[in-house]
């Protein structure tokens, strides 16, 4: 070590260090350059892993948050995205939607009930 005294200017640790060349590019080269790494880091772990291992940690994650939210917890969430979603709509919209879903699903109902009866 040497006598030399520190410069105030430097980082302290190595996680204060990292956060200012982070902060220091993003200013270089804008938010693009880490969505294209981000991009190009993603498709070279789908190559090692497979499509099944993102699959099955998904499964994991998912089972996770339901542990820890609990089904109270994913409602509260539905209910939010509703009422967000609700907003952007305009009146009538849902029932519209509702109405022709409907429709839909009695059509694919008695188009099945007249297969079985054919048989």
């Amino acid at each position: 070590m040497t006598d030399q005294p520190k410069d105030p200017a430097a980082p302290a640790t190595c996680a204060e260090a990292g956060r200012m060349g982070g902060k220091k590019t993003l200013a270089l080269r804008g938010p693009d350059f880490y969505r294209s790494i981000g991009k190009k880091g993603g498709k070279a772990n789908l190559a090692k892993h497979g499509l099944e291992h993102f699959q099955k940690m998904g499964k994991k994650g998912g089972a996770l948050t339901k542990e820890r939210i609990g089904i109270e917890g994913y409602r509260k969430i539905g209910q939010k995205g509703g009422i967000a979603n609700a907003a952007l709509r305009p009146p009538g919209h849902f029932q519209k939607m509702g109405k022709k879903g409907g429709a839909r699903v009695k059509e694919a109902f008695q188009a099945l009930k007249r297969e079985e009866e054919k048989s």
